[in-house]
């Protein structure tokens, strides 16, 4: 009997060391990558109609509103462009957005949608002018907000007539406030 006690004893002692050498290895290889990580990219500077309380936390942690909107990586389609906001600005309902767009019979189809995946509004728009010409669009819509500040995106589109997918997405990330 001692024996096998012996033996099942020096068995959990070996599961433990192990298990206890894994913990570590992977908690100090995650906090090794965060660091890295954050090392690897300079913040970038935002564009904001207005400072918040929030905002300025967030500049004293030295992040900005890059560093922690959900769209890191914004679809820049070339047929349709948005050249009155620009990424991570905070903006405020009522939004007016305003571009280019060569798209088939002008029809412009937008979508502002919370970063944890709502819809806020949708609809469209039309581009007034000659396809190929850069004909001109704008749109002003009003929305309301859950919570304030949200990170949102602005996604402007086209509606393929050959299959209904968007083609020629242009994606704008918003800091919504009230």
């Amino acid at each position: 009997m001692n024996k096998t006690l012996l033996i099942v004893l020096i068995i959990l002692i070996i599961i433990f060391a192990i298990g206890g050498g894994l913990g570590w290895y992977f908690y100090f290889k995650e906090k090794k990558s965060k660091s890295t990580a954050s090392t690897c990219s300079a913040p970038e500077k935002t564009t904001s109609e207005s400072t918040t309380s929030q905002e300025t936390t967030q500049a004293e942690e030295g992040k900005t509103i890059k560093d922690v909107h959900c769209l890191q990586n914004p679809k820049k389609g070339t047929n349709i462009i948005v050249n009155n906001l620009t990424d991570y600005q905070v903006a405020r309902s009522p939004l007016t957005f305003s571009g280019y767009a060569n798209v088939f019979e002008g029809q412009v189809q937008y979508r502002l949608k919370d970063c944890r995946g709502p819809i806020l509004k949708e609809g469209y728009t039309t581009a007034e002018g000659e396809i190929g010409t850069n004909p001109p669009f704008s749109e002003t819509i009003s929305f309301e907000l859950s919570r304030s500040p949200m990170d949102a995106i602005l996604e402007v589109f086209e509606i393929s007539q050959a299959d209904g997918s968007e083609v020629n997405l242009f994606q704008v990330p918003l800091r919504l406030t009230n």
